[in-house]
Parts: C-alpha cells; sequence; structure tokens
C-alpha cells in the first residue's frame, strides 16, 4: 500500500465486504497512526485509556516513538469530542476513524472533528473514515475528501448519494463488484477497481 501524504479518505462498504481489511492495509506502512476503535476491531495496536493519563500517554508516543499504532475507544459522545479534542494538539500523523456514523451523521459533525477535518492538512494529520453508507457520512468528509475507496453497494439511495460525491458512471461497477473488491476513485484522477 502507498504512504498517506495529507490526504483524506473515505472508505464505504457493508458489513462483511472487508473496510477493516482495508483500513488495516492503507495504514500499514504509516509510521504514526490513532485509530478510533469503536468496535474494537483492529489488531496490532497498543489500546490507550481514557483516563487522566491519555494526554500524558499521548505525549510519550509522541515525544519518544518515530512509529506507533494506538487504539483509543470512546464509549460515548463526550468522550469521542474529549479525545479529538486532545488529538487536535499533534502533529503529522494518521487518524483512522472506523464506523464514523456512531459519532456524526450527514447534518451534524463534532466540533473538535469539523476541526481537524478542515483544518487537519496544517498539522499534517491524514484521515481515514469508515463507513458502512456513504449517508453516514457528513457533508463536510465528502466535500472535502481526496480519495473514495468504495465496496459493494445495491441500496438506491445509497448509489444516487455516491453518484452525487463522486462520478456517476461508477453507479454500474459499484452494484456489480464482487465481496473483497472495491474501487479506488481519486478526485480528479478517476478510477480503478482493486481486490483485498
Amino acid at each position: 500500500m502507498r504512504e498517506i501524504k495529507n490526504e483524506i479518505s473515505v472508505i464505504i462498504g457493508r458489513k462483511g465486504q472487508g473496510k477493516t481489511t482495508l483500513a488495516s492495509r492503507l495504514i500499514q506502512n504509516i509510521k504514526k497512526v490513532i485509530i478510533i476503535d469503536t468496535l474494537i476491531e483492529y489488531t496490532g495496536s497498543a489500546q490507550i485509556n481514557i483516563d487522566e493519563d491519555l494526554i500524558k500517554n499521548l505525549n510519550y508516543f509522541f515525544n519518544n516513538s518515530t512509529e506507533f499504532r494506538l487504539s483509543i475507544t470512546p464509549e460515548n459522545p463526550a468522550e469521542f469530542e474529549d479525545v479529538i479534542n486532545i488529538l487536535k494538539r499533534y502533529k503529522n500523523y494518521t487518524l483512522l476513524l472506523d464506523e464514523v456514523g456512531i459519532w456524526s451523521n450527514p447534518s451534524y459533525i463534532p466540533d473538535s472533528l469539523y476541526w481537524i477535518l478542515r483544518f487537519g492538512r496544517h498539522s499534517q494529520i491524514n484521515q481515514i473514515y469508515a463507513a458502512r453508507r456513504p449517508t453516514e457520512l457528513n457533508r463536510m468528509m465528502s466535500a472535502l475528501a481526496d480519495r473514495f475507496y468504495i465496496f459493494n453497494t445495491i441500496e438506491p439511495r445509497d448509489l444516487e448519494y455516491i453518484a452525487k460525491i463522486t462520478d456517476s458512471s461508477l453507479i454500474n461497477e459499484i452494484k456489480n463488484i464482487k465481496q473483497f473488491n472495491y474501487i479506488n476513485y481519486k478526485i480528479s484522477e478517476g478510477y480503478d477497481i482493486q481486490s483485498l
């Protein structure tokens, strides 16, 4: 997998299509990764507790490690907002937010996440957002995304939404793509079909 450079990527796919596997591969060669691991699915990462030592633990990794993969699992919206507010302080890392629909929706995004989405590039924060349906994405996520990874989708409203945010020529491909295959669509460069 390629190194992500100051990019916002979105992964869309129904359950069992391979979103988590793809996300794991995307971060495989990245030196500093923070995973908001909503469903505790990512292996090979150190679990960081959300407690009074969170900032101390993050500071340790950011200041003393050239490579790390850390998982944080907020249990409610307030914890999520607190964690993202803390993560705004750091630079030069990749943030992977899995199951984004739990924390935001098309018309709502927590202020801290909005900040990272809009201004994270100034701190070299690469961002990867994973959702089961495109309609779970906040509109700002789809508007600012540089790249979409799209697995098989059949729901008519989801296809309609994908056509609006990417390229309508993708729709037939998306409906017919096989399990564990996906479309890698880069804004202004087009797309190709890849497999896990």
